[in-house]
């Protein structure tokens, strides 16, 4: 086994178990199974056996090293974690630091469908997958506890069909977005969770008329009541009257809020 992949595998039974590879002892087991066509059971097995149920946080960094054959290796041990594990609080889903990517894959199905099952999830951070619009507001609906959200969003929509629970407890977005076409993303809807605190939104392609009419809710103090920092990083082709909007709406949130708010580029 090479050691790049000695390095991932460490990585990721530190993260699911809280233990290094020194006390789980990786050398112990058949290198040849490891690396053959029964690496997924063989690690599904070892993993159950040393799993601890009360385990909180979860990091997943690509598997595509560790087991590039089996494309289902990422969703069968999402569902043994879950299973296993009842109190997950956080999830991270990454990639390397090398790794410089200009497109993500849509996350898969199953995957959604397991993060949504899991009700105790407070902070979410997916960086290797980019979420339809829809996709990512389901995951809210579906997490009451859901406090933290950071994901790529990939914007299809000309209408936003944001619709929130008012006793949503978000209270931080980081969203970087893909706008199709010439969708804008639908800012004033996207704001209206109550808690709110931090917001930094990257890429952000929103039309003059879409900042004026967020601009007025927060007059109104309709939203971003609790907010202390906004961040706005304009998509690199956002025309200069929607720069001065967006100028005044971060000015709106600095006079109103006396929050941290600034635009970006």
């Amino acid at each position: 086994m090479s050691e790049s992949i000695d390095n991932d595998l460490s990585f990721l039974l530190y993260d699911i178990l809280g233990q290094t590879t020194k006390s789980i002892q990786l050398n112990q087991m058949n290198r040849a199974m490891w690396e053959g066509r029964n690496f997924c059971s063989v690690f599904m097995r070892f993993l159950s056996k040393r799993m601890c149920p009360n385990t909180s946080t979860i990091h997943f960094r690509d598997f595509g090293r560790i087991c590039p054959s089996e494309q289902q290796f990422e969703l069968k041990l999402l569902k043994l974690i879950f299973s296993r594990a009842k109190r997950i609080s956080d999830i991270y889903m990454t990639v390397r630091e090398e790794d410089e990517r200009h497109y993500f894959p849509k996350i898969p199905l199953g995957i959604w469908n397991e993060l949504s099952k899991m009700k105790t999830l407070q902070r979410v951070w997916i960086a290797r997958y980019r979420l339809a619009h829809c996709d990512m507001i389901g995951l809210c609906q579906q997490l009451p506890n859901l406090e933290v959200l950071s994901v790529l969003v990939e914007w299809v929509v000309r209408h936003n069909l944001w619709t929130i629970d008012p006793h949503c407890k978000l209270r931080a977005l980081y969203l970087t977005f893909s706008v199709v076409g010439s969708n804008k993303v639908g800012l004033s809807k996207l704001l209206e969770p109550p808690n709110l605190e931090t917001v930094f939104l990257t890429n952000l392609k929103v039309s003059k008329e879409e900042l004026v009419k967020t601009a007025k809710l927060v007059e109104q103090e309709s939203i971003l009541n609790r907010i202390s920092m906004i961040v706005l990083r304009m998509d690199r082709n956002t025309r200069w009257h929607e720069i001065k909007e967006g100028e005044k709406f971060v000015n709106t949130v600095l006079r109103l809020r006396e929050s941290r708010a600034s635009l970006e580029f």
